[in-house]
């Protein structure tokens, strides 16, 4: 999302739904990030554009553990998975653009947690928070063989 808010060149360059035809529909634009109000920006922006913003709560690449290229996102610390372990993060993320957008609906993409119960919380609370959908990948982030060795010990993925 920082580089989506911050630089018009990368919007062009990596969105072209600026003037999406109908049959284009519905259109859903993911972001990523882990500052509430980067992620506002840039979904108010995509707004007028798309049919729904989502947010990634689950990839669990080696860049989504740094936060993305520091050329690029120089202040975001981690997105995707590794938002999941800070569960008030997360809900003040997806409240913070339900509130700020007003013509389309929030949604989420999610990781399973260790435990049934920590993914039901979880799931739970970003419902609460005014996610109108969440979309389940049915793996933890440990599951993914590539960067599996390379997720820190206790993280709660």
């Amino acid at each position: 999302a920082e580089p989506f808010a911050k630089n018009p060149e990368y919007r062009r360059m990596y969105f072209d739904g600026w003037e999406s035809v109908d049959e284009d529909r519905p259109l859903i634009a993911q972001i990523a990030g882990d500052d509430p109000a980067v992620m506002l920006e840039a979904a108010k922006l995509l707004e007028p554009h798309v049919d729904g913003v989502d947010i990634n709560m689950g990839c669990p690449t080696e860049d989504a553990r740094i936060g993305g290229a520091r050329t690029l996102a120089p202040r975001c610390k981690r997105f995707g998975a590794y938002l999941l372990p800070d569960l008030e993060l997360c809900t003040r993320l997806v409240g913070t653009l339900a509130e700020g957008l007003r013509r389309v609906p929030v949604t989420a993409k999610i990781r399973i947690l260790r435990s049934r119960s920590a993914t039901l919380q979880l799931a739970l609370a970003l419902e609460d928070a005014g996610a109108a959908a969440l979309c389940v990948h049915g793996r933890t982030a440990q599951q993914r063989p590539k960067y599996a060795d390379r997720l820190p010990a206790g993280l709660g993925l």
